[in-house]
């Protein structure tokens, strides 16, 4: 979670909230969709992408230019939450991906926030639109447009966007950084990266300022990728990986001034962006000052799956987690795609008010399934310290299960015992989030056989209409991902959908501007002013 305030002659007292579901790490709260997000007749979202937007990006109503934004954050106790590093070839994890796509470092594309469908929409970043693929989408050409500038003062080329590419390739220096380029990339699993391999890769080729991209297999989703800081310009002076994850060389609003790795970073204004050249980013704060070490206290078979979801305690759990738990999630647990996905279906697999749970339905389902009360014994990890376990443990028991939590230390790896299929355990409880706004990183990811998602889920009809539906343009995709989830949920009912996690972003009353990007669970940088 994020606080931001605004920093004027005096700090303003008083705070509002904003909430948006995101693409869920796991989560409960609300039943309906977050207000903004136009749904269609069949519950499907609106476009998400504008392959001709152009800069500069439209003026917000009633913004400002000055005043300095503080954004406070919990340290870092968990990956997702690391700030150790700011080089955009490793920057992987919702904290720096959506400051440095936000506010500092430019892509192919970007996503940026829409008032009209109250989610982001993806656009054209440094690129001239989201891409030209070829008719098997094993290249993809991008036209690099005129007019960008690194904090220097230096013109990007295309030269500059292959140099970034080739980064990242490179798993021995950039360890932690997103593996797509090795995964769908040409020679991706051989070409080891500029510091490891050297700068001989024939998968990108330059022609004046158009770079093609070449594919190992059928990759529709590049404009995806394509928003990743990985698949920006990095220019060869300068960008020694020791020092460049200090500083960043910025092509966007803001540059670094200070930044103390996993502690803070100041950004102040870079005066050789150009917003003529940008069709998403906004500039109105003088400066931004981000705190990443503030303590959590102080920023507030078939039948018996069923049985477990009519079971499970949604709204207890989340009253349970405390502190932000009542705001910042959405009980409207209908589907597997969260509120504002591209493709998102609303309906209904257990015939209760999504939310709520019927311990009586359970029971009839367990006896439906020849279970007397107490005899199907549910096993689960958890750590020692969780506040929701006898919460859990009450609802199951309470609805006919039995219910045994195999207690872990703090400072065990959950994730790697819950994918161990092997594991003393028969129900795993976690969460997913997305890399960027598809389908396909729900459904490869988590229902396709060859991983190994905690459902440890295999069905070789699923297994097909997830490769059909990766093969198509990615802009004929979300409604196909759409009906498949509930293809899955309706017909097999792998998994129990607890809650979406939502985004509460506290701010302070001077600030404006602020939406959630759906996409990085963060505030909408972009758009920030301080209101004077």
């Amino acid at each position: 979670m994020v606080r931001v305030v605004a920093n004027l002659r005096a700090m303003v007292a008083g705070v509002a909230v904003a909430a948006l579901a995101l693409a869920a790490c796991s989560g409960g709260g609300d039943a309906s969709p977050p207000s903004g997000v136009a749904l269609g007749e069949d519950g499907a979202v609106g476009a998400a992408f504008d392959p001709d937007r152009e800069g500069p990006a439209a003026s917000i109503e009633g913004a400002v230019e000055g005043g300095t934004v503080t954004a406070l954050s919990v340290p870092e106790s968990r990956p997702y939450q690391q700030t150790s590093t700011m080089d955009p070839t490793e920057s992987y994890y919702f904290i720096p991906n959506s400051i440095l796509s936000g506010l500092v470092t430019r892509s192919l594309t970007q996503y940026v926030y829409d008032p009209e469908q109250g989610s982001m929409v993806l656009v054209p970043d440094i690129a001239t639109d989201l891409g030209t693929p070829n008719a098997d989408f094993t290249e993809w050409s991008f036209t690099i447009r005129d007019g960008v500038r690194f904090e220097d003062g230096k013109t990007v080329t295309a030269e500059d966007v292959a140099y970034g590419i080739k980064r990242s390739f490179d798993r021995r220096i950039f360890p932690e950084g997103p593996t797509y380029s090795n995964e769908f990339f040409l020679d991706g699993d051989t070409y080891k990266g500029l510091y490891t391999g050297g700068s001989d890769y024939d998968g990108v080729v330059i022609e004046g300022d158009t770079l093609t991209i070449k594919m190992e297999r059928p990759f529709p989703e590049m404009p995806y990728w394509g928003a990743f800081p990985a698949m920006g310009p990095i220019p060869e002076r300068g960008s020694d990986p020791d020092r460049y994850a200090l500083h960043p060389m910025a092509t966007g609003p803001y540059k670094f001034a200070e930044f103390t790795p996993g502690k803070s970073l100041t950004l102040v204004r870079n005066e050789h962006w150009n917003p003529d050249t940008d069709p998403g980013r906004h500039a109105y704060p003088e400066r931004y000052e981000f705190d990443f070490a503030k303590p959590w206290k102080q920023i507030d078979e078939r039948d018996v799956r069923q049985a477990i979801g009519y079971a499970w305690p949604y709204q207890d759990e989340a009253k349970a987690i405390g502190g932000t738990g009542a705001v910042d999630v959405f009980l409207n647990v209908t589907s597997i795609l969260p509120p504002g996905f591209p493709g998102r279906q609303d309906y209904d697999v257990l015939d209760v008010e999504p939310g709520h749970n019927d311990p009586a339905r359970a029971k009839a389902l367990l006896r439906e399934a020849g279970y007397s009360p107490g005899e199907y014994e549910l096993e689960f990890a958890a750590y020692a310290d969780s506040v929701t376990v006898d919460v859990i443990v009450a609802n199951l028991e309470a609805a006919g299960f039995k219910a045994t939590p195999r207690m872990l230390p703090p400072d065990a790896d959950l994730d790697k015992f819950n994918h161990d299929p092997d594991a003393p355990v028969n129900l795993r409880i976690g969460g997913w989030c997305t890399d960027w706004p598809s389908g396909a990183r729900w459904f490869e990811s988590l229902f396709h056989s060859d991983n190994d998602f905690w459902a440890h889920f295999a069905e070789p009809a699923v297994d097909t209409e997830i490769e059909r539906i990766s093969r198509l343009p990615f802009q004929e995709q979300p409604a196909a991902w759409g009906a498949l989830d509930r293809s899955i949920m309706t017909d097999y009912y792998p998994v129990v959908v607890r809650r979406y996690q939502a985004t509460p972003t506290l701010h302070g009353a001077r600030i404006g501007g602020v939406n959630v990007d759906n996409i990085y669970e963060m505030p909408t940088w972009k758009d920030i002013y301080v209101v004077q």
